[in-house]
């Protein structure tokens, strides 16, 4: 049976006090699609959405905006193949650009950015492991907004802004381009006593009211 894990769900701040406790790094919070790829021999190149498998086998099995045609078209499915080391890796990103989302405009046609990797083993790569290899890859990763000690009047100040996607890519500052928040991890990765990864999320109100 083919072994795909979803990412994790990442709750809200405030649920996750202990996380201040942590030098962390804080990424900015992309507003986008979700999406999951890995090599496999077995399976060869799959692709998935948050909740479902949409390539595999060399074969569609359903739809993300276009996302296994654009990861087709940049040739990850053949770096993958000849990267044996990260087999059965788990790459996650988020997926974003014309047509995918509403609320925020972070470029012209459509981007995939990497926000964390899944070994063989199921442990999550600590931040500077997952620059590294997407560096390999050719894949941008979600920008990093700060790293060291942490509270929460920095997280407040850094969940506002605009979004540095969107400014990377030369989009005007409008309130189209405003930062969704932020994402927070531990610097090196661990587990919480209830055994679920240690993150946590905290979004802009500005950017919600935009949505809206």
């Amino acid at each position: 049976m083919l072994k795909f894990p979803k990412y994790p769900h990442i709750d809200n701040l405030y649920q996750v006090p202990e996380i201040l406790n942590e030098e962390c790094v804080i990424q900015e919070k992309i507003h986008g699609s979700n999406i999951r790829i890995m090599y496999d021999k077995e399976s060869n190149f799959v692709v998935g959405s948050r909740q479902n498998i949409i390539y595999h086998n060399n074969k569609l099995t359903g739809s993300l905006f276009g996302a296994t045609e654009y990861l087709l078209k940049i040739g990850l499915d053949e770096k993958l193949k000849n990267l044996p080391q990260y087999e059965g890796f788990v790459f996650y990103g988020e997926f974003y650009g014309d047509g995918i989302q509403g609320g925020v405009k972070y470029c012209n046609g459509k981007q995939l950015r990497l926000f964390d990797i899944k070994d063989a083993n199921g442990n999550m790569l600590n931040y500077d492991r997952v620059i590294s290899i997407a560096k390999e890859l050719n894949i941008d990763t979600v920008p990093i907004l700060y790293i060291g000690k942490i509270n929460i009047e920095l997280l407040n100040a850094l969940r506002e802004g605009n979004s540095i996607v969107a400014q990377e890519n030369g989009i005007d500052a409008s309130n189209k381009t405003i930062r969704e928040g932020v994402v927070i991890k531990p610097i090196v990765m661990r587990m919480t006593d209830f055994g679920e990864w240690l993150m946590a999320k905290h979004k802009s109100d500005k950017w919600a009211e935009n949505v809206k």
